[in-house]
């Protein structure tokens, strides 16, 4: 169990990790296809190609980046605080669960500035009309998977 200071920390670290390994993931891919010169690489259950997306999941809010942007700011921001301000009510998995909202929010928040679109590369091959999606999005929605099952089972640190 990690104290308070522990769990702060946690956050921030577990955060910049994950932020770092999603970047080097996102180049390896994007490179691979490049270096080979192909649009698509396929295995059985993934595929992987570059989709430049101006929206979020499922193509909602297209071409609305300003407003997306505000959203995860704030969202990141009010995540940060509770950490910050309720660590001791907050189970390891709820601040792991946070670190994974936060995590995928600022790496789409800074490629929504930065390109005015996010890159998607990762598509399951074996759902047909699945979107393409990348890493921050699987990162934000595990964390809100984790999170909503944390509060649920209501685990509270003493």
């Amino acid at each position: 169990m990690l104290n308070n200071t522990g769990k702060t920390i946690y956050y921030f670290v577990l955060w910049g990790i994950l932020s770092l390994a999603s970047v080097k993931l996102k180049e390896l891919v994007l490179s691979r296809l490049a270096q080979n010169g192909f649009a698509e690489i396929k295995t059985p259950f993934l595929s992987f190609y570059e989709v430049h997306n101006t929206g979020a999941a499922f193509n909602l809010f297209t071409d609305k980046a300003n407003a997306l942007i505000i959203a995860a700011v704030v969202c990141t921001i009010i995540i940060t605080a509770i950490v910050l301000a309720k660590t001791s009510k907050l189970t390891q998995s709820m601040v792991s669960a946070m670190s994974l909202l936060s995590a995928g929010m600022t790496l789409n928040t800074f490629e929504r500035i930065h390109n005015g679109f996010v890159v998607d590369y990762v598509y399951f091959t074996f759902f047909k009309d699945f979107p393409v999606f990348n890493v921050p999005d699987i990162m934000i929605v595990i964390g809100a998977l984790m999170l909503v099952l944390s509060i649920l089972t209501n685990h509270r640190t003493e």
